[in-house]
This record gives C-alpha cells, structure tokens and sequence, in this order.
C-alpha cells in the first residue's frame, strides 16, 4: 500500500470520526490527530462513569448515620474501658483509694476536701463528655465492678445501650 493510500484513509478516519478536518501534508498534523482520537472519552463513557459515582455516593450518604454512631459508640467504650483508667489508678495510688461516688470524675480535677494531704493533680485537664456531649456516668463502688468503679456513658444511638467498663 503505497503512503499515498494510507494518507487517504487516514483522511476519510478523521473526517468520519471529527467532522471535516483538513489535513495538512506534513506529518506532524497526522500525528496530532491520531493523538487527539486516541485521548477522547466518549459521552456514553462519561455517563457510565458518573453513574457509578452517584451510586457509590448514594451508599456512602444513606449508611452515614450509622458509621457515625459505630463510631462514636467505639469511642464511648474506649474512654471508659482504657482511658480514664491511667487518671484513677494514679489517684488511688496517691490518695489509697477511688474518688466516691458522690466526689466523682471532678475529684480528678480538685482535691476533694478531706484528701487533700495526699492529692496530688490534677489528674486530668478537664472532665470529659461522652460522644453524645452527656456527662459519664461514675459509681465507686460499682455494681457491675465491686471492688473497683463502674463508669459508663448512657449513649446516643437508636438503641441507647450503655457502654460501660464491665
């Protein structure tokens, strides 16, 4: 096939697929043309594409709520099954015993008035709320843990099961 012929047919390719193109004899226009074919997308392409990205964000939208209160539910258990459990122990090391339940989490934060001698805080930066911006719930002694304190968040879900440390 000689290179006219093939000039030709490259001719007629890009008047069907670009309209009426006119092709310069040079090389250079031929190349950019063939680039051009082989970069464009489609409008059934483009429309696939953002269908699936509309289903994807649908799914991502309607299950929201839950990954949020999984979430928050997680952070409930992990305050009061990890976190408060360095402030306590420092305080009973200190003072030889859990704040009760009537000093509460803010004996972590000021000496309650007849342990004073032995206080040493304060053990914490502030009293913390649960997830759901509600107060945790503190007893010492517990009635889930005897001989240690119970501490639990009322939370915040559809179900508003607690989450405590037992």
């Amino acid at each position: 096939m000689s290179i006219f012929v093939k000039k030709k047919l490259l001719h007629k390719l890009a008047q069907t697929l670009l309209g009426k193109i006119i092709l310069r004899k040079n090389r250079k226009n031929i190349t950019l043309i063939r680039m051009h074919l082989l970069k464009a997308f489609s409008l059934v392409e483009l429309l696939v594409v953002s269908a699936i990205i509309a289903g994807i964000t649908g799914l991502m939208v309607s299950n929201l709520d839950s990954i949020l209160t999984n979430n928050k539910q997680h952070l409930a258990s992990l305050f009061v099954n990890e976190t408060i459990k360095i402030p306590l122990m420092a305080y009973k090391i200190d003072t030889g015993d859990y704040p009760s339940t009537a000093e509460g989490l803010a004996a972590l934060l000021t000496a309650p008035p007849n342990k004073e001698k032995n206080w040493h805080g304060p053990y914490i930066e502030h009293v913390p709320k649960d997830p759901w911006d509600h107060d945790y719930n503190y007893a010492y002694p517990g009635t889930h843990n005897k001989n240690k304190y119970d501490i639990w968040s009322n939370g915040g879900g559809k179900d508003k099961k607690n989450i405590g440390n037992w």
